[in-house]
């Protein structure tokens, strides 16, 4: 006899844990959650691979607990040898086991096709079920960006460029990526100084707070200073537990364009005052710093 089998077993909210029994040669083997791998052969010999949480092995000699990346063999004679898998075997048999992975393949095959309805309906269930799922971030990114969703292509490869790096970067979303991001902060912009008044008659977002980028009041070559403190300021800022720093580089670019459209000796504090109110920030953090040649830093 031969053959493969998989089992799944995973625990039914609001009743008891309830073990999955499976009868395999001479005994028993319990899985409460996770995910087995058995290979029967003709000898007869058992093998029997634990992906995910322990399991046990009942049998008339007692029970043996089985932990994940265990292998198990159960040879004619009725012995039971428990050991860990070689990596390469585990890294094989975890990917077939998957049911990513058949679904993955068949989404791929429906966008090779054109079938782009069955190809986003599939990438998006991968995608609710898998979440660091890399195929289905490159993808669905792909498809809003045909639609014309900037904003929401960017998302999607932001999210493939933090699972897969290299592949982002090979396959060129990196860079394609960074011209995206800029191009739909500038569109969110627009739309949001064309809806200022709505936008600041809304009630702030709870604990949000606005990080001007620092303002430098001395020599100029020192200005570039500023980006590299006010950076120094959001990252410490984010350590804080509840608090939501807003986008950084969506807030200067508001500034800028509100910029644009003032004159006056106020134009700096009124322009980042109208920003921080368009984002709907709680909090504005507006700052400056000097540096001087002869008494160090203030």
């Amino acid at each position: 006899m031969q053959g493969q089998l998989i089992a799944y077993a995973m625990p039914t909210l609001g009743q008891p844990e309830q073990a999955m029994m499976l009868h395999i040669g001479d005994g028993v083997l319990a899985l409460t959650m996770g995910k087995v791998f058995a290979t029967v052969k003709d000898k007869p010999e058992i093998a029997i691979f634990n992906d995910l949480v322990s399991a046990v092995w009942h049998d008339s000699k007692g029970e043996k607990t089985l932990y994940p990346g265990n292998l198990v063999k159960l040879s004619s004679g009725s012995t039971v040898e428990i050991m860990q898998a070689p990596r390469n075997m585990e890294a094989e048999v975890s990917e077939r086991m998957s049911p990513k992975t058949p679904a993955v393949k068949r989404a791929t095959q429906a966008f090779k096709d054109r079938d782009l309805v069955t190809a986003t309906r599939l990438f998006k269930q991968i995608q609710l079920a898998f979440p660091y799922n890399a195929a289905a971030a490159y993808h669905l990114g792909l498809f809003e960006l045909n639609a014309n969703n900037t904003s929401k292509a960017v998302q999607q490869w932001q999210k493939y460029v933090e699972i897969d790096p290299d592949g982002a970067k090979k396959s060129g979303v990196t860079k394609q990526l960074t011209l995206m991001t800029t191009q739909s902060i500038q569109d969110e912009v627009k739309q949001a100084i064309a809806n200022e008044k709505t936008l600041s008659e809304l009630a702030p977002e709870p604990n949000s707070i606005a990080v001007h980028p620092l303002i430098n009041k001395g020599a100029e070559q020192y200005g570039p200073i500023g980006k590299g403190l006010t950076a120094f300021v959001i990252t410490d800022l984010a350590k804080v537990p509840g608090l939501k720093v807003l986008e950084r580089e969506k807030l200067q670019k508001l500034i800028d364009e509100i910029k644009l459209s003032q004159t006056g000796a106020l134009v700096e504090t009124t322009s980042r005052v109208r920003a921080g109110r368009i984002m709907r920030a709680e909090k504005l953090m507006i700052g400056d710093y000097l540096i001087e040649n002869n008494k160090g830093g203030q």
